[in-house]
């Protein structure tokens, strides 16, 4: 156990509790946690007042996130906005200020990205559930987004092959087949099959013959 009050400054604790595997969840000021360097531990969030480790997820998550990093690149390129990946993110709530990192975040051609070098909530955020995540929380997380500031959240689910939508007009209406169509992003849609075909093969598929 971290030894109590050890003169460990809070960054070095951070570390510690990351070096012992264990998952971070320390209760700390937000000015504290605002204060860690760029290079600090990696996928710290900050919830309810505890900074929080968000899970590293597999390869199959990983593959999963290159996919959508890669269709809305192409989007971007179309329609204008900005991708980003594990972008930090500052929620408005001044009574509880969260700082969250979406799997995938999109911003609308002209909206802001940043307000005074922090992260601003998306347009458009993307969760994937890693092994072991609860189903639950990973919804509540995403209607969360929805009632600050984010205009469409989706959840997919590599166990199910599904994704689930949360926006004005769905709340975690799944798919499991066909093709999924973002409401807050005109001409952006994702095939479920396309999706999640070869996400957890074990090689890489070949070059088409001819």
């Amino acid at each position: 156990m971290y030894p109590e009050g050890s003169p460990i400054g809070l960054l070095d604790r951070f570390w510690w509790w990351y070096d012992q595997g264990m998952v971070t969840n320390t209760r700390v000021r937000v000015e504290d946690y605002l204060a860690l360097p760029e290079d600090g531990p990696p996928w710290l969030e900050y919830i309810d007042g505890e900074v929080v480790e968000k899970p590293v997820g597999s390869q199959t998550h990983g593959d999963i996130q290159a996919q959508f990093a890669f269709h809305l690149t192409h989007h971007q390129r179309r329609a204008g906005g900005r991708v980003k990946v594990d972008a930090r993110s500052r929620f408005p709530d001044p009574d509880d200020p969260r700082f969250m990192l979406p799997d995938i975040s999109f911003f609308r051609g002209g909206q802001r990205v940043k307000v005074e070098g922090m992260g601003v909530a998306p347009t458009f955020a993307i969760e994937i559930r890693s092994d072991g995540q609860s189903i639950e929380k990973q919804r509540e997380r995403c209607r969360y987004y929805l009632a600050h500031g984010v205009e469409e959240a989706w959840l997919v689910d590599f166990d199910r092959h599904a994704i689930e939508v949360f926006d004005a007009e769905r709340d975690g209406l799944a798919y499991v087949t066909g093709v999924v169509r973002s409401s807050s992003l005109p001409g952006f849609a994702i095939s479920i099959e396309e999706l999640f075909t070869g996400a957890d093969d074990e090689w890489a598929p070949p070059a088409p013959s001819g």
